[in-house]
């Protein structure tokens, strides 16, 4: 898919969302035309969130690593790679972009925003997430991810839901072993983040933003 049109990060809608998110060709197309227009302020929670989505598709395998890596002020590098196994790490995308690392530190400290990532390292020059097999896919059989029925419990975490609807459908008690992750709607997060005062703070960069870093 072509995704020139797109001039602002915030002209990107769920439905944008879910059909690039579905293949690998396009998720990195919508992921790179995404960084190319990213300034400071403009919106880069649709990146994050961006990330965290396609990190629930099948395409990628095993273990998903997000780097992001702050070069000088408002330049970071993206680095998306992913291992199975025993196999090498793959490096699955990498590019530069231009943003706030404050901004981006503030995003991916949210869990709504990051799901399923976890945050692995953060320090004043690197954000480092991952997203475990386990914790991004089913087990048996392997998930379809309904990107449009997601729903939150009271602590606002995504929760499972069972492949059987009722328990008369489950004679051997499988629905244990047997969940599907849930991907949170796009707008349902952004509403959420952006409702954050830490990243309000955020929406109008200072001369340095970043200067807060010790």
């Amino acid at each position: 898919m072509d995704y020139s049109h797109i001039l602002k990060l915030n002209e990107v809608a769920e439905e944008t969302f879910v059909l690039a998110s579905r293949s690998r060709k396009d998720s990195l197309g919508l992921l790179d035309r995404l960084c190319e227009i990213c300034l400071p302020g403009s919106g880069e929670e649709h990146i994050m969130v961006f990330v965290a989505r396609i990190a629930m598709r099948d395409w990628l395998r095993g273990c998903i690593r997000l780097d992001i890596h702050r070069l000088t002020n408002y330049l970071n590098v993206l680095i998306l790679s992913c291992e199975d196994g025993h196999e090498a790490a793959e490096l699955v995308f990498e590019r530069e972009f231009r943003s706030s690392f404050n901004r981006l530190k503030i995003i991916g400290e949210d869990p709504v925003a990051m799901m399923p990532f976890t945050i692995y390292e953060i320090t004043e020059q690197h954000l480092s997430f991952e997203a475990l097999h386990f914790k991004r896919a089913s087990t048996i059989p392997p998930a379809p991810f309904l990107d449009a029925n997601a729903r939150f419990n009271a602590n606002r975490n995504l929760y499972y839901r069972s492949i059987y609807p009722t328990a008369e459908e489950d004679p051997d008690g499988l629905a244990v072993t047997q969940k599907r992750f849930l991907a949170p709607p796009l707008d349902t997060i952004l509403a959420y983040v952006s409702a954050s005062p830490t990243l309000i703070s955020e929406i109008a960069p200072t001369e340095d933003p970043d200067s807060g870093w010790t």
